[in-house]
């Protein structure tokens, strides 16, 4: 049998629980909201293998529909950098298909030897 003190303790407990949920999901709206409206975030410059990099918040990724492998353009522009993602342009990757199969009949030979 459960006495008044103990049953109040575990439903205090409880209440903490869902106050702290709460509070984060609050939280994780903040920073979403902070997202959309250009907010700075710092983030610090790692040493990655042999070379230097960032690593993006995930918050930050997932507002922007960003996953791995996919190619972002560096901007430098006024001591800033920018980061934005490249869209496929359907016309561009026809332009580039296009010289490619114009270069590809031009030296077709070339190719086939080169191929052996």
């Amino acid at each position: 049998m459960v006495d008044d003190q103990t049953h109040f303790d575990l439903q205090m407990e409880a209440a903490r629980r869902c106050m702290d949920q709460y509070a984060g999901a609050l939280s994780k709206l903040g920073e979403i909201e902070r997202l959309e409206k250009g907010t700075q975030m710092n983030i610090t410059v790692r040493k990655i293998g042999n070379s230097e990099g960032v690593i993006l918040p995930k918050e930050m990724l997932e507002h922007l529909n960003v996953h791995a492998g996919d190619t972002l353009a560096v901007v430098q522009e006024q001591g800033e950098l920018r980061l934005r993602r490249l869209e496929d342009d359907p016309e561009e990757f026809e332009r580039k298909m296009k010289v490619a199969r114009e270069r590809m009949r031009k030296y077709e030979t070339a190719y086939r030897a080169l191929a052996k």
